[in-house]
């Protein structure tokens, strides 16, 4: 979530930003508009100098967010479903999936996910998938039931100078390496 939310910063940050410098645009042609209504337009090139100056903006200062993205370090091994949460909410955003591998790639590093990945992902979001963790997958179902795995627990704690062959003779249906890692 820490992601969602140093992301949600940087947008509200870029959509504060492009607000002043559209205020700030709009603010300057009524003041021409209403310059020109009430004053002779002269055709002098020093006043339409003075005009496009007036109506020139200045880039806003985005050097905190450069810094800010600098000084940070890569979030190290972030959960597949909070990658997942950050294509989902850029994807949202109709942010293309090449920008959003990029970004993904500038917060958790470069081996967080292929772009043919994020590709996929964007394309399941807009498709209408709203979760972001795995489904079910089906495959073979596991031979070994809890109850069997109590049963070998059970004689492991009665006795405990046994041998895998024992316990694999008592418990056949049961391979060595696995009874071998539940002991």
């Amino acid at each position: 979530m820490k992601t969602l939310c140093h992301v949600d910063i940087q947008y509200q940050d870029a959509t504060a930003s492009l607000k002043v410098v559209q205020d700030t645009l709009k603010k300057k042609k009524e003041k021409k508009k209403r310059k020109e209504n009430f004053m002779e337009v002269d055709d002098d090139s020093d006043d339409d100098e003075a005009a496009d100056k007036e109506i020139n903006i200045q880039e806003p200062d985005r050097s905190h967010l450069v810094q800010r993205s600098e000084m940070e370090t890569l979030i190290p091994s972030p959960a597949t479903c909070e990658v997942r949460s950050v294509i989902k909410f850029f994807n949202a955003q109709s942010i293309a999936p090449i920008e959003i591998h990029r970004q993904l790639c500038q917060v958790y590093g470069p081996n967080i996910m292929s772009k043919q990945m994020v590709r996929r992902w964007c394309r399941q979001f807009s498709e209408g998938r709203q979760s972001v963790h795995d489904e079910e997958h089906s495959g073979r179902p596991s031979l070994i039931s809890d109850d069997r795995v109590e049963l070998v627990r059970q004689y492991s704690t009665e006795n405990r100078r046994f041998t895998i062959t024992e316990m694999s003779s008592h418990f056949p249906q049961i391979s060595r390496s696995l009874l071998h890692d539940c002991h």
